[in-house]
């Protein structure tokens, strides 16, 4: 029988190459580590995209209705409001609404075909809050759109306008036909955080104090502050001036002068991102503005209020 021969020569010489060259051999693991660190990471990646589509789903779905779409949807526009008489105020006892505004607001939820719900009460000082998070859809009460405001929160057109007068107590001459005495650290100026009130005494007048009112107190909460003497001067519309002078006689008055202090667009307020609310008011206010229901309603008010409602100017001349 023949002896059978093996040839193992090339194995044992693989084998020696592979001893004599560590290096390859550590390469050759890593190599195989590394395609199944790719292999996990790829399934990992899977997963994880996975997960997150399925996360974001509900999002999607739950995204904030804005306030357009819950008033287009529910025919109803939730107003954020303050007692500001003539132009807005709430009966404590009764709960019944009036002002120049209130009938303004319930012409314009005729005109669009909704109704106007006066939803919360709210300090000027949180309005923006109040917006932002869909606690009313609107601020309703005749709101003075100024620069600084512009920043946080969109108006529509104007109503009408509204000049700002200077209130002293009775017996006080010191700043008649001079607002500039009123810069003076010795002179305490009622504010309301956030309110055109606070801005005035801000820019105007940045050498005298502040006293800031307590929060959910109107423009009578200032006056009466100056009343009394917390303070000595502050600023708000002339009717309210009048109104809060009407029910306590001989504590205020304005202080003369050949011109306001300021004259402010009377609007209303809405969250800065909700452009197609703002379009649809609009809408609204230029038809109350051009039929002259504006006018007629003002109107009402002139006889106790004279020379306190600036109307606004139409682009147009009425046919006689």
């Amino acid at each position: 029988m023949g002896k059978i021969v093996t040839n193992t020569q090339p194995v044992i010489a693989s084998e020696q190459r592979e001893r004599s060259n560590p290096e390859k051999k550590r390469m050759s693991w890593t190599s195989g580590l590394l395609r199944r660190s790719d292999d996990l990471l790829a399934m990992t990646g899977g997963f994880l995209i996975f997960a997150l589509m399925a996360l974001s789903a509900p999002a999607q779905a739950a995204e904030k209705e804005s306030a357009y779409d819950r008033v287009i949807r529910e025919q109803v526009l939730r107003c954020g409001y303050g007692n500001f008489p003539p132009s807005f105020s709430k009966d404590p006892n009764t709960g019944v609404y009036s002002g120049v505004f209130y009938e303004l607001l319930e012409e314009l939820g005729a005109a669009l075909d909704i109704r106007i719900e006066y939803a919360e009460e709210i300090d000027m000082g949180q309005v923006t809050a109040a917006l932002g998070a869909g606690r009313v859809d609107a601020l309703c009460m005749g709101t003075a759109a100024t620069a600084l405001r512009g920043a946080r929160m969109a108006f529509t057109d104007p109503f009408y306008y509204v000049p700002l007068g200077v209130f002293v107590r009775a017996d006080d001459m010191r700043f008649d036909n001079n607002y500039a005495a009123i810069n003076d650290p010795a002179v305490r100026i009622a504010t309301n955080d956030g309110d055109i009130s606070d801005e005035i005494a801000r820019k105007n007048f940045p050498q005298a104090q502040r006293i800031a009112k307590v929060q959910m107190g109107g423009d009578d909460t200032l006056l009466m502050n100056v009343v009394s003497n917390k303070a000595d001067v502050t600023f708000t519309a002339p009717f309210i001036g009048k109104a809060f002078m009407d029910s306590n006689p001989g504590k205020i008055r304005m202080v003369p002068s050949q011109d306001y202090l300021q004259i402010y667009p009377l609007t209303i307020g809405i969250d800065i991102h909700e452009h197609e609310l703002w379009h649809m008011l609009n809408a609204g206010v230029a038809q109350l503005v051009n039929f002259g229901i504006v006018d007629r309603i003002l109107r009402r008010y002139d006889a106790e209020y004279p020379d306190m409602f600036i109307r606004v100017d139409t682009p147009y001349k009425e046919a006689k």
